[in-house]
């Protein structure tokens, strides 16, 4: 119930309706989207055809190595490196609460661009103690900035579960993330599933930060119509 009336049915009838035959049949599959009520909500939101993601993730990698080889001695640790997309509308509201904490008159190129806008490419790298860990510190080292709220997520609980036992290590595996928002002392989960367990744990990473900013509203980017809906949610 919680994720239907964040979503204020966002994609509409007909797509509403494609959203949950679609979820019908990844439950069937074992994928439980009724556990992740994040997940849900925003596959409801993308299927609007007017729906803008705060963020876009061009691409990642993950390296890993030992520090200290042995089994009861390791101590494994990660590299990650994503790129992001964030349109140039998001950009120019920092830029313009940057300037304006300087004082004094805002350059027209900020005010009024004559370049049609496009987005921005940002690329972090981040060490973690894991894969997950570390994709976590880099996307939110690169989100940051523009979206400070993240400051206050944090990542409560990881979960993985083996959907085909009989498949082995080729098996399609369930990764369940639950979030928590330090300053408002709101949680939510999300759920990726993929044969491959970083693609999975990315998946349902991009998928928490983008809830939060959702509902959020961009209150960092000051948009009115996302700060709207989130208000109304909290009613």
């Amino acid at each position: 119930q919680g994720a239907n009336k964040a979503a204020g049915n966002p994609a509409g009838e007909g797509a509403s309706s494609a959203v949950m035959e679609m979820v019908r049949r990844l439950s069937g599959r074992g994928y439980f989207l009724d556990s992740a009520d994040a997940s849900l909500d925003l596959m409801l939101r993308r299927a609007n055809p007017d729906y803008r993601a705060p963020f876009d993730t061009l691409d990642y990698h993950v390296s890993v190595w030992d520090e200290n080889p042995g089994q009861y001695k390791s101590s494994g640790r990660a590299r990650a490196t994503v790129k992001v997309a964030v349109s140039q509308d998001v950009v120019r509201r920092y830029v313009t609460k940057e300037l304006r904490k300087l004082g004094g008159d805002l350059p027209q190129a900020v005010l009024a661009p004559q370049v049609p806008s496009e987005e921005a490419v940002l690329l972090e790298v981040a060490e973690g103690n894991g894969p997950v860990d570390a994709l976590a510190k880099a996307l939110v080292k690169a989100l940051v900035p523009l979206f400070s709220s993240l400051e206050f997520v944090e990542l409560s609980d990881y979960k993985v579960r083996i959907l085909d036992n009989e498949a082995s290590s080729a098996a399609v595996t369930r990764v369940m993330i639950e979030f928590r928002d330090t300053q408002l002392q709101r949680r939510w989960t999300t759920m990726s599933s993929d044969p491959n367990i970083i693609s999975a744990s990315l998946h349902a990473l991009v998928d928490g930060l983008e809830y939060h900013l959702v509902h959020r509203g961009h209150r960092d980017t000051d948009a009115p119509a996302a700060r709207h809906a989130f208000d109304d949610d909290h009613e």
